[in-house]
């Protein structure tokens, strides 16, 4: 089981020191790329949170098939996902092997797996988390770990 860190979900109260910045853009960009290399894959999209969500996205496409890696803002924690419609919120969190094992090797990121993201959410999890973020989660009412991970709160 994964103890979630302080700032995870992104909000902070206005007192709260900085949140960090867990891998900066041009060192994800660069990942991509070599990961994309090594799976003879194609990078379709990179991009950064566009204001309320808490996670940059890439779109990477493996012969026919296209699927999100989605990276924590503030923690190195990595997942992948099916490509959502423009204007979809709902994250459905699958796992694509060959994706995994490259960004595995590369050691600065925490891949996690669909079966990781869809832990129903316990009180020894969330136990770090700071009451600003205790709070969003009363309201936004998550049920998954991969809900409080990627966020789209505001």
């Amino acid at each position: 089981m994964i103890v979630l860190p302080r700032g995870i979900t992104g909000l902070t109260n206005r007192k709260d020191p900085p949140l960090p910045v867990s891998i900066e853009k041009p060192q994800f960009r660069t990942d991509c790329y070599q990961v994309a290399r090594r799976c003879d894959a194609t990078v379709r999209s990179i991009n950064e949170p566009s204001g309320v969500e808490n996670f940059r996205t890439t779109e990477f496409a493996i012969g026919d098939e296209n699927f999100l890696t989605l990276l924590n803002i503030h923690f190195p924690y990595l997942a992948m996902a099916q490509v959502r419609h423009v204007g979809d919120l709902t994250l459905n969190f699958i796992d694509v092997p060959a994706l995994a094992s490259e960004f595995r090797t590369i050691d600065r990121y925490q891949v996690l797996t669909a079966d990781h993201l869809a832990q129903p959410i316990t009180e020894s999890m969330v136990g770090n988390l700071s009451k600003a973020e205790l709070h969003e989660m009363k309201y936004w009412n998550p049920q998954t770990m991969g809900e409080v991970i990627f966020n789209y709160w505001d």
